[in-house]
């Protein structure tokens, strides 16, 4: 059961992307070493890993050229990321796979070298950090069970915009037979003038009438997180202000889910937008 645009909706028919990949390569938009951004592992040292195209068209989203657009999309071997990773940055404890929605791979050749990548770098000891909106099932082969998952599921009409969908069935499959430890992510909208945070606390409470694992999964923290496509860290500092009382006012919304928190993006207050940040 698919909630939210229409539009968006044919995007996943086919369930993975039909573009085309040369053998034992990566369709990603940048790789980085950095400080972890979001959630419970903000501050972590990081080598990410930006996967291009997504299944989701999220008018506000802050990397629109990774999930909107192509133009800034290359190819690049598993074995050349596995390299960096070992050899220039091996101070980076985690390794994040984001995009774009890592999951939304071509089907074969790609696929395999997703899963292939993931599997070597949990075997050189790093720890691996996938980024999802929890619409897409992982790859056969994907080592989910020793993954820490970021499921950020986006409500439609609220603090992403329009262009969003939920698929409650998967979200389901993946807290009940993929995930075992990890993060929810809601990214609310928190504008002063505007209704969003209403809009987005409802939508959350209805998703977990349809997704009982959100309310039971008990070694995944809830957070809530203010969107962030600010022009100034002064904005952002006072959406996170209005977000945190929103929260503190809900007591429905507390009592919903046994841990959570209110978390900022880092990486807005420090560098703001800037990319390889």
């Amino acid at each position: 059961m698919l909630l939210g645009n229409p539009k968006v909706k044919a995007m996943t028919d086919a369930k993975r992307a039909t573009y085309s990949v040369s053998p034992g390569c990566l369709r990603i938009t940048e790789s980085f070493f950095s400080l972890e951004g979001e959630g419970v592992l903000i501050g972590c040292p990081t080598y990410l890993i930006r996967f291009a195209s997504c299944n989701q068209r999220c008018t506000m989203c802050d990397t629109k050229f990774s999930s909107w657009w192509d133009t800034d999309a290359y190819q690049v071997s598993g074995t050349d990321l596995l390299r960096a990773l070992t050899m220039e940055y091996p101070e980076a404890e985690w390794v994040s796979f984001t995009g774009g929605e890592p999951f939304y791979r071509s089907v074969g050749e790609e696929e395999g070298t997703f899963v292939w990548l993931a599997q070597k770098i949990l075997a050189l000891g790093r720890k691996l950090k996938v980024e999802t909106s929890g619409t897409m099932v992982p790859p056969a082969g994907f080592p989910s069970r020793a993954t820490f998952w970021s499921i950020a599921p986006k409500i439609p009409g609220g603090g992403m915009g329009g262009g969003t969908f939920l698929d409650p069935d998967v979200l389901q499959t993946i807290l009940t037979e993929h995930a075992r430890h990890g993060h929810i992510k809601f990214v609310v909208g928190a504008r002063e003038k505007q209704n969003s945070v209403a809009i987005d606390f409802e939508g959350i409470k209805m998703l977990a009438d349809q997704v009982p694992a959100l309310r039971t999964a008990k070694h995944f923290s809830i957070i809530f997180q203010p969107e962030g496509l600010t022009e100034s860290s002064v904005e952002y500092l006072l959406r996170c202000t209005v977000l945190a009382e929103a929260v503190l006012k809900d007591r429905d919304l507390m009592r919903l889910f046994p841990r959570w928190r209110v978390l900022p993006q880092w990486h807005q207050l420090l560098w703001r937008n800037e990319r390889r940040r």
